[in-house]
């Protein structure tokens, strides 16, 4: 079987060399063409065919094959190497992934939805996320480079609790499918995987191949509890609420924080609409032959309003 191998470089620390790469693919039974997200090559490849594609980097390089691939029909494997790693986590998608390598022939598939936001700057498709308030506005907070993956994720956790803790209402009328949603609101995320941010399992429950959004939404007296949520978040509950819809419409103002996954738009002079919904043919994700670690018995679903 051929696979196309995308890896950035750079991601995350440790040892994944291209050579290390292609021989744990090769012991899996593939015969794979290399490529650096980074290198001169990488538009051209995206065109290529081949039976599987393999993503090797943290959750910006599965976005950029993600969203850019020619033909979606073609099945993809993640494999972990950032920090966050969101999409591969909210899949399940967890630790050495090339020790499934030779699962993945045979592996269980996951359909996974490219979601397309447009606004007045244009259209851009997404894996994660689009949203607006308090994770919109830690996107681009300074960590240490020197600090270690585990430290990273908690600067970021620590930036997100400072921001939340002083965050006005938004000034935004949402909809979703023509309902309106109301209430002050300190964020609004529509999301297609569970986790975000720094690791957070913001809505662990979200689907991510079922051409439905989940929009999950903090309300200005869910603040003390989303505070608590955040000192202790891994194996808990987020107190926001979801609301779960094909389409969603934010209508904002120009400075209102707004987030397409880790991008941050131009923002529009005047009042905005952006308007979010599922694009085209969903992608099959290879995932690991074990099932996904089962949730806690102490965990609880969250509210559906």
């Amino acid at each position: 079987m051929d696979a196309l191998l995308f890896h950035n470089p750079n991601a995350g620390s440790g040892d994944h060399s291209r050579k290390d790469m292609l021989a744990a693919l090769s012991r899996a039974g593939f015969r794979a063409t290399y490529c650096s997200t980074k290198g001169p090559d990488f538009k051209d490849m995206l065109k290529e065919s081949a039976d599987l594609v393999v993503v090797a980097g943290g959750d910006g390089t599965v976005r950029k094959v993600m969203t850019r691939i020619a033909d979606r029909s073609i099945p993809m494997a993640i494999v972990p190497l950032g920090t966050a790693n969101n999409v591969a986590t909210s899949l399940g998608i967890v630790g050495d992934a090339w020790k499934h390598a030779e699962g993945w022939k045979a592996g269980r598939r996951q359909r996974f939805d490219i979601g397309l936001a447009t606004g007045p700057w244009g259209e851009r498709p997404f894996v994660e996320a689009v949203g607006c308030g308090i994770f919109a506005k830690a996107i681009g907070t300074k960590v240490d480079e020197d600090a270690t993956r585990e430290q990273k994720i908690q600067l970021g956790r620590d930036a997100l609790l400072d921001i939340l803790k002083k965050a006005p209402p938004l000034d935004v009328d949402i909809d979703i499918d023509g309902v309106r949603v109301e209430g002050d609101l300190l964020a609004v995320e529509g999301l297609n995987i569970g986790f975000i941010g720094s690791k957070l399992p913001f809505y662990p429950k979200a689907n991510s191949g079922d051409r439905v959004f989940d929009v999950v939404c903090l309300r200005k007296d869910q603040r003390s509890a989303m505070l608590d949520w955040l000192t202790a978040p891994d194996g808990t509950v987020s107190p926001a609420t979801a609301v779960h819809g094909r389409r969603l419409r934010i209508e904002y103002e120009g400075d209102t924080p707004l987030r397409i996954d880790d991008k941050l738009p131009d923002r529009p002079e005047k009042r905005a609409e952006l308007f979010v919904e599922v694009h085209g043919k969903p992608i099959e994700i290879l995932l690991p032959v074990e099932p996904p670690h089962a949730p806690d018995e102490n965990e609880t679903d969250q509210e559906q309003v």
